[in-house]
């Protein structure tokens, strides 16, 4: 499992944070425990990131991994009553069998099973959670985990339950089984010992193991070599499209054999096979520089898609865009192909792909068919922003990036990546204007201008005060740069993009994510389209989007214009419009509807920064 690694019989947490690695003693020997633990700091990791400079991560992370660890370590008993009495059911004739016998715990077991792919998974999970004694825990990681780890969270505490279940099954078997009878009783006699939760955990591990041994035969990459092989005699035109498809497979997840991938690790597959570029195979630069692993350049196409920030790819001269549905459901069929064989072939139980809704075609056809159609975010998704933001001021303090940068994206369109890339000279004061100076190394030559900036940053977010205590930094924001290792491009705003999903997925709704690509992104269409609410005109707004005339009035008003149209001839002779004009414009955008929310974070932040940045 990635980031665990065992060291003279003990378990440790090691992974690599803002480019310093990180690892800690999970004090224990046992890898069924270790997994436990592992699995819950995880899932917090990337608030933690997005919270706390690094020093303050590394105590905070040490402290939840000694909080969990001991938390793990619970009494068997007490959980085994409550199973007894919950899994307990009736016979056709009348008969209460309890939850400890046999056929009572083989048929909750099934059951469970079944519900961990169903709609009845979040419900069950949160049943399974009250009953427990990390009740508490469940609930607050939940409010805290971003979607998908509030999901990968529900399906581990079924399977926990599945497991314990199995637990028990052989624990009473080793009580009234004659060739499995343990001495307990006389054991107790001489030396009481009570049923330790490491104890339960390590038979837990055997079950486990015996029960997928079978499915360990041979390794991913061993049934991999055989596949393919037979491909290349039974289906030689495909050939090259299913060897595509079972790699990405393959490089979704660090695990040795299939029959270990979670949904997680799925789920990373069927959005890296969506986001793969078409044609990919003969992008050889690119495939060189990412180490042809097909899954991070699908990722970072993904980003890129998403943000709009720069043009993926361009520094490789390749022009790249998003594969047709056609295409992808050919290839979720060789998949389905591939996946039907390793369950006859005993490499997985079953092939959990096959019509699990979370892979369906909707998804896929969504993401194409909105991939050009982006949406400005509502005024309850803003809300929920502002109002995130301010909560987080007050429990957490001021942190720069995650306060400014979408504050600024909402106040003047920019994209991320310009934002993120500001050096403090690029903030500049001129005839008693100050604006933005988005010059250097910009998406297009429209790209070079100047934004004025708006008064609610001066006033409201004493936006100057924090240019000062940067004077003596180059960048105004303190961000961890990636460089594109085949043209050692650098991009500021990778990470931070990372830690704003977190941000997006509590406010924004998945079907208007999946529907309208919402993202950082939107904030530069909701700042177009609240300067057109005010009457701005186009003129403006092409002027501080640093779009051309015809691109923003195809954008509201669907005209397409050409370079030749007397509209955009004139807008070109009169010359573009001076700072004080577009000062004025730009604190006009319409922002009545969020008052209310501006004032409570500015009200937020005036406490905080009261104590200092």
């Amino acid at each position: 499992m990635k980031y665990l690694v065992e060291h003279r019989e003990t378990f440790y947490y090691r992974r690599k944070i803002h480019y310093q690695t990180l690892c800690v003693s999970l004090k224990t020997k046992n890898k069924v425990e270790a997994k436990y633990v592992l699995g819950i700091i995880n899932s917090n990791i990337e608030v933690l990131r997005y919270h706390m400079n690094f020093e303050e991560e590394l105590d905070y992370i040490k402290d939840i991994i000694h909080k969990y660890v001991d938390l793990a370590k619970v009494q068997y008993k007490e959980l085994a009553d409550k199973r007894e009495e919950k899994y307990s059911y009736f016979k056709k004739d009348g008969k209460k069998l309890k939850g400890s016998h046999p056929k009572a715990i083989k048929k909750a077991i099934k059951n469970l099973e079944e519900d961990l792919h169903s709609d009845r998974n979040n419900q069950l999970a949160q049943e399974i959670a009250d009953a427990s004694n990390i009740k508490e825990e469940f609930r607050i990681a939940l409010q805290t985990l971003s979607k998908e780890s509030q999901q990968r969270l529900r399906d581990e505490i079924i399977k926990a339950e599945i497991e314990l279940l199995y637990f028990d099954k052989m624990r009473n078997e080793s009580r009234s089984d004659d060739d499995k009878l343990q001495p307990t009783y006389i054991q107790e006699a001489i030396s009481p010992k009570q049923t330790t939760y490491n104890d339960a955990i390590e038979m837990i591990t055997m079950i486990d193991k015996q029960s997928k041994d079978k499915y360990r035969l041979k390794n991913k990459n061993e049934v991999y070599v055989e596949y393919i092989e037979l491909m290349k005699d039974q289906k030689p035109a495909e050939f090259d499209k299913i060897n595509l498809v079972i790699k990405t497979l393959l490089q979704s997840a660090d695990t040795e054999y299939l029959i270990d991938y979670t949904m997680a690790d799925y789920e990373r597959f069927f959005y890296a096979l969506i986001y793969t570029p078409a044609g990919i195979s003969l992008k050889k630069r690119l495939f060189k520089a990412y180490d042809e692993n097909i899954v991070l350049i699908a990722e970072d196409f993904k980003m890129s898609l998403e943000n709009n920030d720069e043009n993926f790819g361009e520094e490789f001269n390749y022009e790249l865009k998003l594969q047709s549905a056609a295409n992808i459901s050919e290839k979720l069929r060789h998949l389905d192909d591939f996946l039907n064989d390793c369950v006859t072939n005993d490499a997985v139980e079953k092939n959990v792909m096959l019509n699990n809704r979370k892979f369906s075609d909707k998804i896929y056809k969504n993401i194409l068919k909105s991939a050009t159609k982006r949406k400005p975010f509502n005024t309850d998704e803003l809300k929920s922003m502002l109002g995130l933001m301010a909560a987080e001021i007050n429990g957490l303090g001021f942190m720069a990036e995650p306060f400014y940068i979408p504050l600024i994206a909402l106040y003047s369109g920019m994209r991320v990546e310009e934002i993120c890339k500001l050096k403090t000279k690029d903030i500049a004061l001129e005839n008693d204007v100050y604006y933005f100076n988005i010059n250097g190394a910009v998406k297009t030559e429209n790209s070079i201008r100047c934004v004025p900036i708006h008064s609610d940053l001066l006033n409201c977010f004493d936006f100057l005060k924090y240019l000062k205590t940067r004077e003596k930094n180059e960048f105004l924001f303190n961000l961890s740069p990636l460089e594109i290792k085949a043209t050692k491009k650098t991009k500021y705003s990778h990470y931070y993009l990372r830690d704003f999903t977190r941000i997006r997925d509590n406010c924004v709704s998945e079907e208007r994510i999946e529907n309208d690509l919402i993202s950082f992104h939107s904030f530069r269409h909701t700042f177009a389209t609240r300067l057109h609410q005010s009457g701005v005109p186009y003129t403006i707004i092409s002027a501080l989007l640093g779009h051309r005339l015809d691109t923003v009035m195809q954008m509201f008003e669907n005209i397409v214009l050409n370079h030749s149209q007397s509209e955009t001839e004139r807008y070109i002779h009169e010359g573009k419009p001076n700072l004080k004009q577009l000062e004025e414009n730009i604190n006009k955008l319409y922002l009545e509807d969020i008052k209310e929310n501006i004032d409570l974070l500015a009200k937020a932040f005036k406490n905080c920064s009261d104590k200092g940045f």
